[in-house]
């Protein structure tokens, strides 16, 4: 089996997704590529700290299962990070396979969140393997629900346990703090087979976990309807931004570019970052990601969710 690795997390809300695998490519970018990027830049300073959780997994404890560039996105992000965006070591988690089990991601997104303070500014970046299972409580139009695919994740007797799913971090983003910014990014597609979304790429392999028909609806979840209707309103409301690095009917690869393995996504969310630098929205880093992929022949095409005008790194207003 070859290495494979899908999307995450929110799907009905937001989701950020990304990767891909193969042969050398060129990385020029053209930022714009003839979209509009005329934006009123909005969101208020960040006067506190920015601080930062970041998983990267390449190895899985499930046979066949492994990657190549998962950790390369998490030090190249954590390189951003810390020389361009204005964090600092000290407030920078970043977590890799053995160490990235579901307990873990849990507990450091978790503490993400709650050490957030009316002024912060967190990051959260997930590179690793997505699913999809079958959605039992009705609030996904596709019938799937999404997971993160932790190293630890299992299957014993037609049974999936030790993944993270959306409903989850719904649940921890629930207690986010009023004047706190937050961002998503999961490098990971969410097709529910593996099939789906192969001719997409030009190259690589898929990060997405293999999982039967028969697994995805006979695992058992349990759902607070209530709290995602809360979690919906406040990313409807603009409170935060999820970039996904494909469409919920895509897959991501895990890709060589100059001889180094990355998420294709994350690669070009980067080159986004540097190409723009700190004053540009959202939207416009967005623009620029979509165009570098469009321009080296991925056809993943990232979404955005949320206050797309606001300054990249700044509090929602």
């Amino acid at each position: 089996m070859n290495p494979k690795r899908t999307s995450l997390v929110l799907a009905s809300l937001a989701s950020i997704i990304l990767a891909g695998c193969g042969a050398p490519v060129q990385t020029t970018v053209n930022a714009d590529r003839g979209l509009s990027t005329a934006f009123n830049l909005k969101g208020s300073p960040t006067t506190g700290t920015k601080r930062a959780f970041l998983v990267g997994i390449n190895q899985y404890q499930l046979p066949g299962n492994n990657l190549q560039g998962c950790v390369n996105d998490l030090e190249d992000v954590k390189s951003q990070m810390l020389n361009k965006e204005g964090f600092s070591a000290a407030n920078i988690n970043a977590i890799t396979d053995k160490k990235a089990t579901r307990t873990n991601i849990l507990e450091g997104l978790k503490k993400l969140v709650n050490d957030g303070k009316p002024g912060d500014f967190l990051y959260f970046h997930y590179s690793g393997h997505g699913a999809q299972i079958a959605d039992t409580n009705g609030d996904e139009s596709d019938g799937q629900d999404e997971i993160l695919c932790p190293t630890d994740l299992k299957v014993a007797n037609n049974i999936l346990t030790n993944a993270v799913v959306d409903d989850e971090i719904q649940t921890i983003l629930g207690a986010l703090k009023p004047g706190v910014g937050f961002m998503m990014v999961s490098d990971s597609c969410h097709s529910g087979t593996i099939d789906r979304g192969i001719g997409f790429f030009r190259k690589g392999n898929i990060r997405t976990i293999r999982l039967s028909k028969s697994l995805r609806n006979a695992t058992p979840l349990i759902y607070n309807a209530s709290l995602q209707a809360s979690y919906r309103a406040k990313a409807a409301a603009g409170k935060y931004v999820v970039i996904s690095g494909c469409q919920d009917e895509q897959t991501s690869a895990d890709a060589n570019i100059n001889n180094r393995y990355n998420g294709a996504a994350t690669f070009y969310l980067l080159e986004a970052y540097k190409k723009g630098g700190a004053n540009q929205t959202w939207s416009q880093l967005h623009q620029k990601m979509l165009a570098g992929l469009i321009e080296n022949s991925y056809e993943q095409r990232p979404a955005l969710t949320g206050p797309g005008n606001t300054k990249i790194f700044t509090i929602p207003e």
